[in-house]
């Protein structure tokens, strides 16, 4: 629970303070990941509402595990299109499912949007719509998915 509640403490000013993905290139919207019928927006649903038309993170059993800061993390989610909100929602779940399991499935209502995998030290992201992204988590950047850092290397 203290983990947690560390995490979040974390995440918050990162996904408040940080401007795209250390400033290199644009996140896309989730109205531009799925198809005409597919999700637009994040609900923000009650709790009792129904859980099946809401994004959820759901840990996968892979072979290797990453241990990603919390700004890797926001960074990732910002790229490959989440929201401010979906990043706090969710930013957490993403991370423990990455350390503990090695890989997640992102569910939008009934429906498969994405999957994470790790493998040889970077985050693999599968997006039914927007391909393939790869994020170098020695390296701290993408290196498939995403444009070039404009400063240079």
């Amino acid at each position: 629970m203290r983990a947690t509640v560390g995490m979040l403490l974390i995440l918050v000013p990162l996904a408040l303070g940080v401007v795209g993905c250390h400033g290199a290139v644009k996140p896309v919207e989730w109205s531009e990941l799925g198809s005409e019928s597919g999700p637009k927006k994040q609900s923000r649903p009650s709790r009792d509402s129904k859980k099946s038309e809401e994004l959820r993170i759901v840990a996968k059993s892979n072979k290797e595990v990453a241990r990603l800061r919390p700004d890797d993390v926001v960074c990732i989610m910002q790229r490959v299109g989440f929201s401010d909100d979906q990043i706090l929602d969710l930013g957490t779940d993403l991370h423990n499912a990455l350390l503990l399991s090695g890989g997640a499935d992102v569910y939008y209502g009934k429906g498969l949007e994405m999957i994470f995998a790790v493998n040889n030290q970077q985050v693999q992201i599968q997006s039914r719509s927007r391909g393939t992204f790869v994020y170098d988590v020695a390296k701290k950047r993408f290196v498939l998915g995403a444009a070039p850092f404009a400063g240079g290397r």
